[in-house]
């Protein structure tokens, strides 16, 4: 994943969180597992990283990663257990649950430059964000099928 796209990560967290802008993230490759404490603030977050990479003068490595951006969004319980140095910043974390399960499977569901959330994550989500949502169906990932609401197309 370009350090860019990493670097845009943390901005957007900071942008929403500025008083607790620590997102634990484990990248993967050319896509990354974030947590956040709650859905709102992981559809939040979505939403923002897909509004910038929909501005047209960006650059180049997040204009080559945005083409094929997918994000799945799960709700539910996730261990974290984190490793620390000395000074007591953490320096890495493991991570397990049947969240992330779910997260990965909407996020070979979703559609490209979009995302697919659970529907566990949509009933949590308050006022009219459950409206940007397609109602749930039955979503082909893999070889899994995963229970999912499509992010509705942007205007």
């Amino acid at each position: 994943m370009p350090k860019e796209v990493v670097d845009l990560f943390h901005a957007i967290v900071a942008k929403l969180s500025p008083s607790h802008p620590f997102v634990p993230m484990d990248p993967t490759g050319d896509g990354a597992l974030i947590f956040f404490k709650t859905s709102l603030q992981a559809v939040r977050f979505a939403d923002e990283l897909l509004d910038k990479l929909h501005i047209s003068n960006c650059s180049e490595p997040l204009k080559q990663w945005h083409r094929k951006v997918r994000i799945g969004i799960g709700t539910g319980s996730v261990f974290l257990s984190a490793r620390y140095a000395p000074d007591g910043a953490v320096v890495a974390f493991e991570a397990a649950g049947d969240a992330i399960i779910d997260a990965v499977r909407l996020q070979a569901a979703s559609r490209e430059k979009s995302m697919c959330i659970s529907d566990k994550t949509r009933i949590k989500l308050p006022g009219s964000w459950p409206d940007r949502f397609e109602s749930p169906k039955a979503l082909k990932a893999k070889k899994y099928v995963v229970i999912g609401c499509h992010y509705k197309s942007r205007a």
